[in-house]
């Protein structure tokens, strides 16, 4: 009779190589130590951002701070992205996967001392306003990969433990004009500290893991151009469990309601979920598919940003359950669609799915 792997098994925390980040758009790679099943990264960046005499501009108040990393990526060496995302994106899956969690703000805990010098300062710190000339500003911020689905290890662990397997780490810096720099420069001084969670290979063969699936973060950018349905066609080859749509007007992120306090105002129709090109199996009005996301994740959603989650048919917050997840395998099309009533000025909408790809035997 199987065992439980969560029951045989043993989480270990190990960090990685530190790596020093001193220049614009300077890319890292860390590779991973062959050591059991990985269950998540933590990627952190920190140090300080000085700027010189002719320095100007504010900092960016709708991406920054997660926008410090341009991209955030998992790869094997057989060529395969587990995760690949833009740091600000990183944020936003920082959030549907942990209900409640806002990671760049200040929760308010009954008797626990946070302020400048408590324990936010080590997982957030990051300078807001106008950007003055000749000043040093201190910088923090915390990125996850998930690697499991969930904390049960259901699903989606990666078996490090093997000589044919390399994983490596890939992150790239911003720019300092997409963090709100528009004048001047500053001397870049950061560090990117990565540790990685980790759970021993059992004895006994019959307490391993299920690994017949490869859980996945993917992001793609599509243009937009004029009002109306917009379709992401979703690649056919996995089950599809949560997309997030991300909508950008002019390089911000776009307003769901045209005049502030105004629900009539609406710039979005209906969205849904559409399949072998007219079979829309969700679609509903989006104030209401706002509100079941300030429901389920317990706040707002940042601005811009709409997500469909199928991976909590059993009705939990916190675990991973597929019930009405999209086998899209099975499927020969399928679209997540928004319908939007603006025309965009330089629009584009990131979509971000969560999905589990079957291994190849």
């Amino acid at each position: 009779m199987p065992i439980p792997f969560k029951l045989m098994t043993r989480r270990s925390r190990t960090a990685l190589e530190d790596k020093s980040i001193t220049s614009e758009s300077q890319y890292n790679t860390i590779d991973l130590p062959q050591n059991g099943y990985l269950g998540s990264l933590v990627v952190q960046v920190y140090g300080t951002l000085a700027t010189n005499a002719t320095a100007a501009g504010t900092w960016d108040a709708n991406y920054w701070p997660y926008n410090l990393l341009n991209s955030i990526a998992l790869r094997s060496n057989e060529g395969l992205e587990v995760y690949r995302t833009s740091g600000y994106t990183n944020k936003l899956v920082q959030i549907v996967d942990r209900i409640g969690h806002s990671p760049d703000e200040s929760p308010t805990v009954i008797g626990t001392v946070q302020g400048t010098q408590g324990s936010k300062v080590g997982s957030i710190q990051f300078p807001t306003g106008t950007i003055a000339i000749s000043t040093t500003y201190h910088v923090l911020v915390t990125y996850r990969i998930p690697i499991a689905v969930d904390d049960s290890l259901a699903a989606g662990l990666l078996l490090l433990q093997h000589q044919a397997t390399r994983l490596t780490i890939d992150t790239q810096l911003n720019t300092l004009a997409k963090m709100g720099f528009t004048a001047g420069s500053a001397a870049i001084a950061l560090t990117q500290r990565a540790s990685m969670e980790w759970y021993s290979v059992p004895t006994s063969p019959d307490a391993q893991p299920n690994l017949d699936f490869i859980h996945r973060w993917i992001e793609d950018t599509q243009s937009w151009t004029a009002s109306g349905d917009q379709r992401y066609k979703v690649p056919v080859n996995g089950i599809v469990s949560r997309v997030i749509v991300d909508l950008e007007n002019n390089g911000v992120p776009m307003v769901f309601f045209a005049t502030a306090n105004q629900p009539g105002s609406v710039n979005l129709g209906n969205v849904g979920v559409e399949y072998a090109s007219s079979q829309r199996t969700e679609w509903e009005d989006a104030k209401i598919f706002m509100s079941r996301a300030r429901r389920q994740w317990s706040q707002d959603l940042p601005d811009g940003v709409l997500v469909h989650d199928f991976s909590q048919g059993g009705g939990s917050p916190l675990m991973w359950d597929g019930r009405d997840t999209y086998d899209t395998g099975a499927l020969t099309e399928f679209a997540i669609v928004t319908n939007l009533t603006v025309t965009p000025t330089n629009g584009k909408i990131r979509y971000t799915r969560e999905q589990l790809d079957r291994r190849v035997a």
